[in-house]
């Protein structure tokens, strides 16, 4: 869920350092190279696609993707980040927002959450916040990565 940033809430968060540039961007995740349907244990197709990047964007992607989880799971302790791996990238072909949901792994216990993504609107209209530290750029017209969960 995103929600506008008013300018006065605005200058508070970058007062109190309280913003965080995020390292990578909705359209990144959009260059994946291949994609195979997710089905259920049923065989029906769940709208969700698993998609595959290249070798040469994969280590970049999946780096940034471990360290927007940190910056939104420990309060910006990025010390964790090479506990964490990224299982799987899925991107919804359904609905509005196309939301990205990505799987990471805490390789010391094996336990598991999800991040979704979604495109940020459109910079000319108000800012959004995303739930967490990050921040989206305020380029206009850049589609960003905002880490929040969606229905």
């Amino acid at each position: 869920m995103t929600f506008p940033v008013l300018e006065p809430l605005q200058r508070y968060l970058e007062r109190y350092d309280r913003t965080e540039p995020l390292p990578l961007h909705y359209r990144d995740l959009l260059r994946y190279e291949s994609s195979i349907p997710l089905l259920d244990l049923d065989g029906n197709d769940t709208l969700w696609e698993s998609v595959y990047f290249s070798e040469s964007d994969r280590p970049d992607i999946f780096h940034a993707l471990t360290s927007i989880y940190a910056l939104l799971k420990t309060d910006g302790d990025l010390g964790v980040v090479e506990h964490l791996t990224v299982a799987r990238i899925d991107y919804c072909t359904f609905g509005n927002t196309k939301p990205f949901r990505i799987r990471i792994i805490n390789r010391l216990n094996d336990n598991y959450d999800h991040l979704y993504g979604h495109p940020v609107p459109d910079a000319r209209e108000r800012q959004p916040i995303s739930v967490g530290r990050a921040q989206p750029d305020r380029r206009a017209g850049q589609s960003l990565f905002a880490p929040v969960r969606c229905t």
